[in-house]
């Protein structure tokens, strides 16, 4: 396991910048799209610059919803693991992953069949904890129906999400733009180069996304 947030860290510091990347922290409150040839929408569950349709997942993947925190070692020597364990509780799975810092873990759960503050309820009871640092996820399980939509390619989050754990959402961003420069050799932009992307991602995200169904 690694911590998912050095790891961005890392990557920004020691991979990007060296490569003339610029980082800036901003809130964008506007935005102009014809001010640019393309973007990478990398909003996130807001997608803010795809406004495509949304096709949803949740009739065979349900959950939406997660409670999650940090957990410090009580006896690392027999806490830390090279696993993740996966708990199956009323209304969903707890997951629970070792760092060498600290531990995260969290409920991942569906709302229909449970509330928020119930499910919190049973989290704790669970992990045994008498601690209120927990944060509420919220998410839908979907795609949407063009990652390259007009001017705009969503990486990520705002292109699609699966499921927390499998590790999806860092192979779709990785492979995705591994597609994406597969597609850019084909020759200049063109309608048909971003239908062909757009049938490439689409057919990955629904098989990757019927595969955790069937695995759960």
């Amino acid at each position: 396991h690694f911590d998912a947030v050095k790891f961005a860290h890392w990557l920004r510091d020691n991979y990007a910048k060296p490569r003339g990347v610029k980082h800036k922290v901003e809130h964008v409150n506007k935005f102009n799209m014809e001010s640019a040839d393309l973007y990478f929408d990398c909003t996130g569950f807001r997608s803010l610059l795809n406004n495509s349709l949304w096709v949803d997942y949740s009739h065979y993947l349900p959950n939406n919803r997660a409670w999650v925190t940090r957990l410090p070692y009580t006896d690392k020597k027999t806490q830390i693991k090279a696993v993740t364990d996966c708990t199956a509780l009323s209304s969903g799975w707890v997951w629970n992953v070792p760092t060498w810092d600290r531990i995260g873990t969290g409920y991942n759960f569906c709302s229909k069949y449970i509330s928020e503050q119930d499910a919190l309820n049973e989290f704790k009871e669970y992990l045994g904890v008498d601690h209120d640092d927990f944060r509420m996820i919220s998410y839908n399980t979907g795609r949407r129906s063009e990652i390259w939509n007009g001017n705009v390619i969503s990486i990520g989050l705002s292109g699609g999400f699966i499921e927390p754990l499998e590790g999806n959402g860092l192979f779709s961003i990785h492979h995705n733009l591994l597609d994406l420069t597969k597609t850019l050799q084909r020759g200049p932009v063109s309608r048909m180069i971003k239908d062909m992307y757009n049938k490439i991602t689409s057919i990955n995200m629904d098989q990757w996304s019927q595969f955790i169904a069937i695995h759960y």
